[in-house]
């Protein structure tokens, strides 16, 4: 990523403190590589007797203009502007004690140092065309000289009055001396707005150039300009100038002519710090209903600065404001989306730019160092922007453009981005009207926001390979890409999902929506619900369906128009049923043995009528079964058992039913044998067996078949023996030894045989067995060893 650095980063603390609280704030141009670090610029001029102050009345306060006189005559200082409207309060230039004073007055509600602000620094603009103002049917760019009937302020350093490219409707000129002899210090106002910088100029030639065959073009082609000077020739200004600006532009707002009623405020320009009175200013402004277009600042940081906390000096102003429409850049160069064009002329520390990718001067909105990775914004913006605290961005590098002295210029910067959403905010209200209130300047904010395009949408910027969760961006918060389209109003779309349709399961029925269409001219998608838990999605309002099944279906259409306009209709479909013939499945192959009950099992038959219940010809199966000896069952149960009274190989056949003409069949076999008895089988005896003089023992067990009284050879055996399990098989006669267990005790041991196991052969502990229970574990056999 590209980062900017301070202008001034090796400013002395001797320096710093000759501004006295005098910060110095930023046009956002990047040409002029100024950049505000946390003091600001240094002010080279003489440090003044007196401090530049700006003063809020309590809101109890009536006569604005009188009591500023007087407080100001009283303690010795120079009166400045005087403001009214936006805010209640004045500016002036005051000592030190007269300033302590005012503080302590129930009248004051706050005394803020003043400070110095700098701005942030035809043919068809890139960045007109990458937004689409260029095809906007509100815009109605055609070289032909229609203008935008909306005010716009421009906010900055002036506008030139004589361009030919402009149409300059009025303005005012607000400046502070600090300097110099007493009786010249002051606040002033006079009607010279004329552009002496450059910057302002720029700025309201891509908000509003004329569509007149010359030169360049701007988003609302001849929207009425109001240059609202509070910057001088070299891009500074002092913030109680610019507040006066804002009192200015709500003046407009509250006097009874409504033709010179501004609707929408540029500033271009920003910086860190904080101001209670700026804030107020700009509600109290926006509660008139004026929007105001913001540039986001080009530090490269989060509008919130490093401790992401609201209303802390490291704010970048008045873009982290929430009454404010924040503006973030991109760099195009080809007017188009994909990436394609050429690398940007403007060129950083780090190089050019590339076509389509976020400027990494901008600042934006982030939430990733924040506690909990939760946003200030997250509960306290007004609008919803999936930008965070950044309604848009827009195009901001090598923008081309009207410059002072009847020129053009190429710069970049937030700055040269933010006019675009002045020009996009004036063709929302040409399309809908201008704003009452706060709540009217929201609701524009956020049509604008909702109009735009996603980052990852095809008009958005370029992604990177393999894409990413946040492509090119410096946070994830990916704001839209303002729109030129997206301040019209959307029309929404007519469904009509057409006439009801009638069929037979298992075969296509046609639906057609071809009867819809958009208004406003757009492409249709199509969403079918068919009623039978089947849906589908198509770009022809035509598509056909198959039901599985017979019934009366509703049938429900969603039409979507490509800015996300719906409508909805219904309509019907009644489907035959067709019998389908059910599918048997007569299990096995099945064996058994001669007399006894041989189940035979059909359930995996199926009658696909029947398989979800929902059709009108559900019958019960009926199940017909030939044995194969003679015997033949018809039975409803899809299970059923039958019994041979021979041993033989038997064909067995099933037929099934579904109550109509078709049926089914399907053929098994069975084996039918001699059950094999299983012989009983005996332990016969338990015995020991000792080594080492007697300290060593084992148990040695012998088993034998019940029938024939015969040694048995390979059953498992498992034996207890001293509280020890061996387990293990007999051998050829029939025995079966445990381990060895050395130095048993001297007492009574028993060997209980616990289980015997042999195909073919039946053990019931007790029952035959020579060897009894005699102690040992109770319900076997068991051999007693006694060395006591």
């Amino acid at each position: 990523m590209h980062h900017l650095q301070s202008a001034n980063p090796f400013q002395s603390l001797s320096e710093l403190g000759k501004m006295k609280n005098k910060r110095r704030w930023l046009i956002e141009t990047l040409e002029q590589r100024v950049v505000l670090d946390a003091a600001g610029p240094i002010d080279d001029r003489p440090v003044p007797a007196m401090e530049s102050v700006i003063v809020t009345f309590a809101p109890e306060v009536a006569n604005p203009n009188a009591v500023a006189k007087g407080l100001v005559k009283a303690h010795g200082g120079q009166l400045g502007h005087v403001y009214e409207n936006a805010l209640k309060g004045f500016s002036a230039q005051l000592p030190q004690a007269a300033r302590d004073a005012l503080a302590r007055n129930p009248r004051i509600e706050r005394v803020e140092a003043d400070l110095v602000m700098q701005a942030f620094a035809q043919v068809t603009p890139t960045g007109i065309d990458r937004i689409d103002a260029d095809v906007s049917l509100l815009a109605n760019i055609d070289n032909v000289d229609d203008r935008v009937d909306v005010n716009i302020a421009i906010i900055d350093s002036g506008i030139d009055t004589s361009h030919p490219d402009l149409n300059v409707a009025g303005g005012t000129h607000f400046y502070t001396v600090t300097s110099g002899r007493r009786q010249n210090r002051g606040s002033f106002q006079d009607n010279n707005f004329n552009d002496d910088n450059g910057h302002g100029t720029h700025v309201a030639g891509t908000a509003a150039a004329l569509d007149n065959n010359i030169g360049v073009v701007g988003v609302a082609p001849g929207a009425n300009l109001f240059g609202v000077k509070v910057l001088d020739a070299s891009g500074s200004g002092y913030l109680s100038d610019i507040i006066k600006g804002i009192d200015w532009v709500t003046s407009t707002r509250t006097d009874p002519d409504p033709t010179n009623d501004i609707h929408v405020a540029n500033m271009s320009l920003g910086g860190q710090g904080v101001s209670q009175a700026y804030h107020q200013a700009i509600k109290n402004s926006v509660s008139e209903g004026v929007v105001y277009v913001v540039a986001s600042g080009n530090e490269y940081r989060d509008i919130l600065g490093t401790d992401f906390q609201f209303g802390t000096f490291d704010d970048t102003i008045p873009a982290a404001y929430p009454e404010v429409a924040a503006i973030s850049a991109i760099a195009d160069t080809d007017g188009m989306p994909g990436g394609h064009g050429p690398s940007t002329q403007y060129a950083d520390y780090f190089g050019n730019y590339a076509d389509d990718e976020f400027a990494d001067f901008s600042n934006f909105s982030n939430d990733q160092g924040a506690p909990n990775y939760s946003s200030w914004y997250d509960s306290n913006n007004v609008v919803d922007s999936p930008g965070l605290g950044i309604d848009l961005m827009l195009p901001g590098v090598d923008i081309y453009s009207t410059y002072k002295d009847g020129g053009y210029a190429l710069s970049s910067g937030t700055s040269m981005a933010t006019p675009h959403a002045a020009g996009l905010a004036a063709l929302y209200i040409a399309a809908n009207g201008p704003a009452e209130d706060a709540a009217g300047v929201y609701a524009i904010r956020q049509a604008m926001i909702d109009g735009g395009k996603a980052w990852t949408s095809p008009e958005g910027l370029q992604l990177p390979s393999p894409p990413t969760p946040n492509p090119d961006s410096p946070d994830n918060h990916v704001e839209n890409l303002g729109w030129a389209e997206g301040g019209v109003p959307n029309e929404l779309p007519i469904a009509d999902a057409g006439i009801s349709q009638s069929g037979i399961e298992d075969s296509e029925i046609v639906f057609d929506a071809s009867a819809s269409y958009d208004p406003d001219g757009g492409s249709l998608t199509f969403v079918w619900d068919f009623g039978d838990g089947h849906t589908a999605q198509t770009t022809s309002p035509t598509i056909s369906h198959i039901y599985l099944h017979g019934g009366s279906f509703s049938v429900s259409l969603t039409v979507t128009d490509d800015r996300g306009g719906q409508a909805n209709d219904s309509t019907s479909a009644d489907v035959a049923e067709v019998n389908d013939a059910p599918v048997a499945n007569a299990g096995g192959p099945y064996q058994g043995y001669i007399d006894a009950p041989i189940s035979f099992d059909a359930s995996a038959s199926v009658d696909f009528d029947n398989v979800d219940g929902t059709t009108t010809n559900d019958q019960e199966l009926t199940y017909t079964w030939d044995f194969g000896d003679g015997v033949v069952m018809t039975t409803t149960d899809a299970t059923v058992d039958h019994s041979y009274s021979s041993i033989d190989s038997f064909n067995v056949s099933l037929s099934i039913n579904d109550g109509f003409t078709d049926s089914a069949t399907a053929v098994t076999s069975v084996v039918v044998d001699q059950e094999q008895l299983e012989t009983a089988m005996y332990v016969s005896s338990i015995d020991f067996e000792s080594r080492r003089r007697g300290r060593d023992w084992r148990s040695v067990v012998q088993i034998r078949s019940a029938q024939d009284d015969s040694v048995l050879t390979g059953v498992t055996v498992t034996v207890i023996f001293a509280g020890e399990a061996f387990q293990g098989t007999t051998d050829s006669n029939g025995l079966f030894r445990t381990g060895w267990i050395r130095n048993l005790s001297s007492e009574t041991h028993f060997a209980d045989v616990t289980d015997l196991a042999l195909a073919n052969y039946a053990w019931d502990p007790l029952s035959l067995d020579t060897e009894e229970d005699n102690g040992g574990l109770l319900g076997f056999p068991d051999g007693t060893l006694d060395l006591n």
